[in-house]
């Protein structure tokens, strides 16, 4: 079976899952076994392109959106109509133990809203959301699986509203991405504007917004402010193929950069991809030969655009959440001053988990950890 080498490096070693590990060989199901490397290791899965779920359900969303467009093609109400027929869809394949809704994500931390969003999956299992009524709620970003946003025909003016108000939420964590890191699925039933102006328009927009964080913008080497929350989009489209996602990538420096990437899965349209996304792949434990009939596993990488600045996320651990972590070195930690300070936190770099560490010691020797120290003189203490 043939294919078509790489242009890029791919990331195979530190490919989690399937998908991850072969996005960029550009392979064309054919029901023939294929051999990949995942990790290092071969494995060898069947590769078809038998999406009879996917199928099924996008020829019921494409009747209902015929149907209506037919009846009431400039009635006020058609946008609330595309919201409802994809709630729908979604609403069918969701687990038991999960909810659906519209509403607000409330950082209880910031007591900062995100914008309204149109459909909401969550998990109400252990906290209840701060508000409920009908199928409007308004939860917390721990509670949130997925958050998506709908569009009847997606212009770019809409690309740059949903970025500039999501980019910099709290919207929990993502599974398959640093602490900090959330999607914001859009699914759009139409759009005139090219998948090539959309990455470039994507690339732009979360470029500009980087840049700004920049005390220097003249160099990634001036003194940046940093963020611990960062909501990346990936945009699906009804009447093409290919879709539009951007991650996180480490380059050959060990840097964390953006990638926005165009991927093709095989399927007519992005309706199976996208309900994978927002239900299946966060619902279900990572096994890469179970087949989901929504969208086919591989996906390839047809073009890439690197945005050029290095992500200034990092995750904020308290020096309580430290004296939990390790007990026995309470008193080192305590204890730990930086120029004669004490500090309050430990910023670490998206690629490092805390959990890792195996003591408070290694983790001060790890010359990628920062620490913030109180700028201001403390008023009291509080034992604890």
């Amino acid at each position: 079976m043939g294919r078509r080498k790489p242009k890029t490096k791919t990331d195979i070693e530190s490919a989690l899952h399937l998908r991850d590990a072969a996005r960029e060989n550009n392979h064309t199901p054919t029901g023939e076994p294929l051999i990949l490397s995942v990790g290092g290791v071969l494995h060898c899965f069947n590769y078809d392109s038998d999406l009879f779920l996917g199928d099924r359900l996008s020829q019921r969303l494409r009747s209902e959106q015929g149907w209506f467009e037919k009846l009431v093609a400039h009635a006020p109400s058609v946008g609330t109509f595309y919201e409802d027929a994809l709630r729908a869809i979604v609403a069918d394949i969701l687990p038991s133990g999960l909810k659906l809704g519209t509403g607000f994500i409330f950082d209880s931390t910031t007591r900062r809203y995100s914008k309204q969003i149109d459909i909401l999956i969550y998990d109400d299992s252990t906290l209840a959301p701060f508000y409920r009524r009908g199928q409007f709620v308004v939860v917390s970003p721990e509670q949130v699986v997925s958050a998506s946003e709908v569009k009847k025909s997606l212009k770019l003016n809409d690309v740059r509203n949903i970025i500039s108000s999501t980019i910099n939420s709290n919207f929990g964590r993502h599974p398959d991405d640093p602490p900090g890191c959330q999607r914001i699925y859009v699914f759009s039933y139409s759009s005139r504007v090219s998948t090539k102006s959309i990455i470039k328009c994507i690339a732009t927009e979360i470029s500009n917004y980087i840049a700004t964080l920049y005390k220097d913008p003249q160099s990634e080497d001036g003194r940046m402010d940093c963020i611990s929350s960062l909501v990346l989009p990936r945009f699906f489209f009804f009447d093409r193929a290919e879709d539009v996602s951007v991650y996180i990538s480490n380059d050959e420096e060990e840097k964390c950069r953006l990638v926005v990437s165009e991927n093709s899965g095989g399927a007519n349209d992005g309706l199976g991809s996208y309900l994978d996304a927002m239900v299946v792949q966060r619902t279900k434990k990572a096994d890469i030969d179970r087949r989901t009939f929504f969208s086919i596993p591989i996906e390839n990488f047809n073009k890439q655009v690197i945005i050029p600045h290095q992500v200034p996320i990092m995750q904020k651990v308290s020096m309580l959440s430290l004296c939990e972590l390790f007990p026995n070195e309470r008193e080192n930690i305590i204890n730990f001053c930086l120029g004669g300070k004490q500090p309050y936190m430990a910023l670490l770099p998206p690629c490092c988990d805390v959990t890792e560490f195996r003591s408070f010691a290694e983790l001060t020797s790890d010359t990628r950890i920062g620490w913030a120290i109180p700028l201001f003189e403390m008023n009291g203490e509080t034992d604890r």
